[in-house]
């Protein structure tokens, strides 16, 4: 019996069950694997208070204290749904030139590819900002098709064939005209090759320009760039908030650690976060990062355990440090900043979306759906949610030295 659409279709709907997703998507991504989820959340917004100052005015002199009392300070992130997709094409052709088996499992791995390249976009954005970009421009010169970014870590964000943009500013606004398409990543050096010259796509780029997925300037989700931006400079009104009228407690901890070793910034950054009444117990690094925490002698003193997701399917290996309030898991996450430290309370996160994220989008009964013009089968991926934080002050964030390997 041939294979049809109804029978492949079905296949398929039983093999993506929510735990296949779920494993696929969390697997690579802790930070995204460990944050608390509401996957039922709709309407026209989140509404995330924040109590950012105590009651004031106390007094030895009771008509001072009176005279004196300020009530304590309260601010709301009003939030809406973040977008994101991916599309899936698989072949006609392919499906009726092969057996049902090999077809089925050939449509899976692209299916599977599918949902890891989403959850890796949107791990990402819950590490970044608003503005959306994945990295930034190092070339000082234009005439040429090799782009090298400013840290070469970020090229793992980057495929063939994928289309940029580029922009002088990191909140995504005034974006150049023009684009360029992606032909090789070299992820050891951080060099994409274009299909043409840098220039010849965006005739006016500069240097240390911000680099975006063609559509996502502007339109990223609220990460923790965005709550705990590792410059004072980035602070801004978030989502109705001014957090310049509380840096910390509006905006988190930062602190320049480009002159310490790991080790230093994670118990510096703790003992910071402690006195905001953090009770820190998480922490996360890149991959070039964690491998010199790794080789270092101090941390061959510090424990070891796995860390379960919050749904159990996968887990992470972590070294623990005894921090001010408890024992801090500090793992590695491809998607974090290759200079960058993050620390913080995990349970003041909570993904926000409708629907689990990512998902395919079969509200119509297909998970495939046929095109008669390309004759190709669609699965279309999508994620409507955001990131919410309810203390941005139980976060903080660590500059490391710049690594070029």
């Amino acid at each position: 019996m041939a294979l049809d659409l109804t029978t492949f279709d079905a296949a398929l709907q039983q093999h993506y069950t929510t735990r296949v997703t779920r494993d696929l998507a969390e697997r690579d991504n802790p930070l995204y694997g460990l944050v608390r989820k509401n996957t039922k959340v709709g309407g026209d917004g989140m509404k995330t208070p924040v109590m950012h100052r105590n009651p004031t005015g106390g007094s030895a002199t009771y008509s001072n204290a009176d005279a004196n009392a300020v009530e304590g300070g309260y601010k709301a992130f009003l939030q809406t749904h973040r977008d994101h997709f991916h599309v899936v094409n698989i072949g006609h052709k392919v499906l009726k030139l092969a057996s049902y088996k090999e077809a089925f499992f050939s449509a899976k791995k692209e299916l599977d590819r599918g949902i890891q390249q989403a959850t890796n976009a949107l791990s990402r954005k819950l590490f970044g900002d608003l503005g959306g970009s994945f990295a930034r421009l190092a070339n000082s010169t234009f005439a040429t098709t090799q782009l090298q970014l400013v840290s070469p870590q970020d090229a793992y964000h980057f495929e063939r064939n994928e289309v940029l943009v580029l922009g002088p500013n990191k909140n995504g606004t005034a974006v150049r005209a023009g684009t360029l398409t992606v032909l090789a990543v070299n992820r050891s050096t951080g060099v994409l090759t274009l299909t043409g010259n840098i220039v010849a796509g965006v005739a006016a780029v500069a240097q240390n320009d911000y680099i975006f997925k063609q559509g996502d300037a502007a339109l990223g989700w609220t990460g923790l760039e965005s709550f705990n931006p590792i410059l004072a400079a980035d602070l801004t009104t978030l989502h109705t908030v001014d957090q310049t009228e509380d840096p910390t407690r509006l905006g988190g901890y930062r602190m320049d650690a480009t002159a310490m070793n790991i080790e230093e910034a994670l118990i510096e950054l703790a003992a910071q976060l402690s006195f905001e009444g953090a009770k820190v117990n998480k922490a996360f690094l890149n991959p070039i990062r964690f491998k010199d925490l790794n080789l270092s002698a101090q941390s061959g003193r510090m424990g070891r355990r796995e860390v379960k997701s919050t749904t159990g399917y996968v887990g992470y290996q972590a070294f623990t440090l005894m921090g001010p309030k408890g024992e801090i898991d500090i793992m590695q996450d491809t998607s974090c900043p290759a200079n960058v430290l993050r620390m913080g309370e995990l349970e003041s996160l909570e993904l926000k979306t409708a629907d689990e994220a990512p998902s395919f989008a079969k509200d119509d009964g297909l998970m495939l759906r046929f095109d008669q013009t390309t004759m190709n089968l669609k699965a279309r991926i999508f994620a409507y949610g955001d990131l919410t934080n309810e203390a941005p002050g139980y976060w903080g964030c660590a500059q490391l030295a710049p690594v070029n390997a």
